[in-house]
């Protein structure tokens, strides 16, 4: 998965600051993409997604406003977030 690949660039700072950026899109737009393809989502506890370490990694990115766009991004055009195998500290960390 991109978002997987994604998201370990970014956490291990193999990459500059513009492409960096570029990936957390990227890592946001496949989890969008996912959650609206699979049938359980991409927030379920078997889900192939790491989704604690995606939300994490966007959080620790400095610059606010661009990772405000990116969460806004998922909590309102995912469709299982509010599902009950949501676990709930996903939600948590979306609130």
């Amino acid at each position: 998965f991109y978002c997987k690949y994604c998201q370990r660039m970014v956490e291990k700072k193999l990459i500059d600051e513009d492409f960096h950026v570029f990936c957390l899109r990227c890592m946001t737009a496949s989890i969008i993409l996912y959650d609206n393809l699979d049938s359980k989502g991409a927030f379920h506890k078997r889900s192939p997604i790491f989704i604690k370490h995606c939300l994490v990694t966007l959080t620790k990115k400095n610059d606010t406003q661009q990772v405000e766009c990116l969460l806004n991004a998922l909590r309102f055009t995912t469709t299982h977030l509010q599902d009950a195998e949501t676990p709930g500290n996903i939600r948590q960390l979306l609130q």
